[in-house]
């Protein structure tokens, strides 16, 4: 019934005989197959109060018959902006560094017969624009928080100091009529604002509210903020997440096939669950399946067949059986606005042209700033929707995605029945030769990991490895090993007293940290100190652990738009932390992991997504295994056998890991011609008896990397070692066409895309040929096809 009124929307608007008091006119909008009521149209005439906490209007300034009569008047929008479009400037005190924390706003409209709008059933919908939080009322009851923390009591007289949307767009919010008829009355109506600057700092502020009454638009009902992950074995099973603004049912229907299918009739279907949370703004819907084959490609949708709402159609391939184990590594997002994300996602997009087809992607947590709104998960998502619903992203909490339960309502990972998840996930997961272990470190108990995950993680390793998986790796999101602003903090300091040794113990090989929001990585630890018997070598360009045993750490820095700096060289080494290489130049960072039963490499690349688009190898660190590998390393050491080559123990003698020799441990690696420039990190000197493979590490001296000051350290030393930028060879093409929206600014505006692509280097393992550092145009190209589709 395309463009025509439903009945119940019909007796909606014949109930209702509304008359503006501010407009003294009214106003329908067609949504889809819907009629809006508009009871307070968008940029209508406010009463509102700018005057600051000395003169607060009193704790009844929501109620319906307040005295407004002193209150100024203007025409929405109203603030004072550097970004949005504002119809009435308000003040904002004397000092502009402490802004007023709270602005009220007010405004009438009548009804003649409220009991129908129970009767009636439908949805009152707001549609605003809001910077940063808000509170709204009617009638003096609350009826809604806009980027307000959901758990706190309202103080009118203080800032939110939550980081809000730009007001630059409408926002659009259904509520329940069910849950907010009582509140109206007949005759005059008020509804009332109270909008909040998060800090006294925050240089815009922005509101305005538009009121109407209807029925459930058809996107409502819509799948939105879809993952596929592993729930339990990748090699049979998948946990699917996504969210509705209305009660909808939880259908998935899939297929296993080599294209996507043009007809569902033949589709296996699974019912799963949902559950309404206010925090999300809505449903959360959780389904599994199970049962699946080994090394297969499945197409799916997801949706609600009563009113023919399904996602586009997105794919997934369970578990290989043969090859090796690729993966890339993101770390921290934690953005507050439309921009971070913007950036996010051009740097996921980025690693997906170094890796084209990872086995799946790891995230370090923090996922967004402030878990409990849901327009900062709207954004994470609705940047790289493709990735979310076609990759299989693995990922823990950070201690920003910890409130009420907001991690577990995006993901359905398969969690154990042993202890609380309420703060985040804890869990784990085989593929093929490797167990990944996904640890929540929310859930702390004086300063410590909460024993009984800790009970559960030994049981959990000690039982991978009675299984026979060579490679151990642990992914937390507060690290241990770590340069950044945490490093000397209470958390920090606790888990790095508890964990180390727990770690050792069990015979991990690899931690992932994030939290620190810079780059470190260890060589090859011990229980507390690196382990002074491993022999390191340059293979294929690259520094290698030989027969290694020990932990390996590694702080990936951020994928967003946060960073901190590293700490001085003194505090690292008081802090007993020991980086073999550690920088920060305030660029995003990922790392490619390419593992086989019997060696590790990983890859950190440096990307400038906010400038250059710039990509260029920051590390590259091997790990060898063999026969001889004792895989519990109870002992340091013990598993290595060529005490011969224990000259390297200078890398480990540094009891701080920050002493900078010119002949460092990643100068080998930049013999390879590659695309990178390793003069960028801080090098420990763990390979300085390599001097035959390290000729050219003069001309990588350290002394630029090891201050904190922003771009002090150069990457202009490439040059000297031969060594080309793929800056000019990095690939925008799939990106562009990934549904992306690149924030312009004059450092890009009319750049083009690139195009071509360089090998930088093949690193050969276990006889695979891996080629490295390499821009993907055929697979950008294939990603663009299937968008245009």
């Amino acid at each position: 019934m395309q463009g025509s009124v439903s009945v119940k929307n019909l007796k909606v608007m014949m109930l209702l005989l509304v008359s503006f008091i501010s407009t003294g006119w009214t106003v329908s909008a067609v949504h889809g197959e819907t009629t809006d009521t508009v009871l307070l149209p968008a940029a209508s005439q406010w009463h509102y109060h700018d005057l600051g906490p000395d003169q607060y209007p009193g704790d009844n300034w929501m109620a319906q018959d307040a005295d407004v009569s002193q209150w100024k008047n203007g025409a929405a929008p109203l603030g004072y902006s550097t970004k949005a479009n504002i119809a009435t400037t308000l003040n904002y005190g004397e000092n502009r560094e402490k802004k007023h924390p709270v602005y009220f706003f007010r405004q009438q409209f009548d009804v003649a017969n409220a009991e129908s709008l129970k009767e009636a059933g439908g949805f009152l919908n707001l549609q605003y624009k809001i910077d940063d939080s808000a509170v709204i009322y009617l009638n003096g009851h609350e009826i809604s928080r806009i980027n307000y923390p959901e758990d706190a009591v309202v103080n009118f007289k203080d800032y939110s100091g939550r980081l809000g949307d730009d007001g630059t767009a409408y926002t659009k919010l259904m509520l329940d009529m069910n849950q907010v008829s009582d509140y109206f009355v007949d005759g005059t109506n008020t509804i009332a604002a109270a909008v909040f600057q998060q800090s006294g700092t925050s240089s815009d502020l922005v509101f305005d509210l538009g009121v109407s009454v209807g029925e459930a638009a058809a996107e409502a009902y819509q799948p939105t903020k879809i993952s596929s992950v592993y729930h339990g074995s990748p090699a049979s099973t998948r946990g699917l997440t996504w969210h509705t603004a209305l009660a909808a049912s939880s259908i998935v229907r899939y297929v296993a096939s080599p294209v996507a299918p043009t007809d569902w009739s033949q589709a296996e279907v699974v019912e799963g669950t949902s559950t309404s949370v206010p925090v999300i703004d809505g449903f959360s819907h959780k389904a599994i399946l199970e049962g699946l084959q080994p090394d297969t490609t499945y197409w799916y949708q997801v949706g609600d067949a009563v009113h023919d709402a399904w996602s586009d159609t997105h794919t997934f391939k369970t578990a290989k059986t043969g090859g090796p184990v690729r993966f890339l590594y993101f770390a921290d997002v934690q953005g507050s606005s439309e921009y971070d994300y913007d950036i996010v996602a051009k740097t996921f997009y980025k690693g997906l042209t170094v890796n084209s087809a990872p086995d799946f992607i790891i995230q370090g947590g923090d996922l967004v700033n402030d878990s409990d709104n849901s327009e900062q998960w709207h954004w994470l998502f609705s940047k790289m929707p493709d990735i979310w619903a076609n990759q299989t992203i693995m990922a823990v909490a950070g201690n920003h995605d910890a409130v009420q339960q907001t991690f577990a309502n995006h993901f359905n990972y398969l969690t154990p029945a042993s202890g609380t998840q309420a703060t985040g996930s804890y869990y784990s997961y085989d593929y093929q030769f490797a167990h990944f272990v996904m640890l929540n470190t929310n859930d702390l108990v004086n300063n410590q990991l909460n024993p009984v995950q800790v009970e559960w993680m030994k049981s959990d390793i000690q039982q991978a490895k009675a299984r026979g998986q060579k490679w151990v790796i642990v992914t937390m999101h507060r690290g241990v090993q770590t340069i950044g602003n945490h490093i000397g903090a209470r958390t920090t300091v606790g888990l790095r007293r508890q964990l180390q040794p727990i770690f050792h113990e069990l015979g991990v090989d690899v931690v992932l940290q994030g939290h620190d929001h810079t780059y470190a990585r260890t060589n090859q630890m011990g229980p507390e100190t690196p382990i002074d018997t491993i022999t390191y070598e340059t293979v294929d360009g690259v520094m290698t652990a030989k027969k290694a045993s020990g932990v390996l750490y590694l702080t990936a820095n951020s994928s967003g738009t946060k960073f901190y700096s590293m700490k001085s060289a003194e505090v690292i080494k008081e802090q007993g932390v020991y980086p073999a290489v550690k920088g920060q130049n305030y660029k995003q960072m990922f790392t490619d992991f390419i593992i086989t039963a019997d060696k590790l490499l990983l890859t950190s690349y440096e990307y400038d997504a906010e400038d250059t688009e710039s990509l260029t190898i920051f590390d590259r660190y091997a790990v060898e295994k063999s026969s001889e590998t004792t895989e519990s390393s109870t002992t340091e050491g013990s598993s290595t056998t060529e005490s011969s080559s224990t000259t390297e123990s200078s890398s480990t003698t540094e009891s701080s890991g920050t002493t900078e020799s010119s002949g460092t441990t990643e100068s080998s690696s930049t013999t390879e011609g590659s695309s990178t420039t390793e003069g960028s990190s801080t090098t420990e000197g763990s390979s300085t008896t390599e001097s035959s493979s390290t000729t050219e590490s003069s001309s990588m001296t350290e002394s630029s990397g090891t201050t904190d000051t922003r771009g002090t350290t150069s990457t202009s030393d490439v040059t000297k070692t031969g060594m080309t930028s793929t800056s000019s060879q990095t690939s925008r093409s799939s990106n562009r066409t990934s549904g992306i929206v690149y924030p312009t600014n004059k450092k890009n505006q009319g750049k083009l895309p690139r195009t071509g692509q360089k090998p930088a280097m093949t690193i050969v393992i276990a006889g695979l040929s891996i080629v490295v550092g390499t821009t993907a145009v055929c697979v950008s190209a294939q990603r663009r096809k299937k968008n245009e589709r």
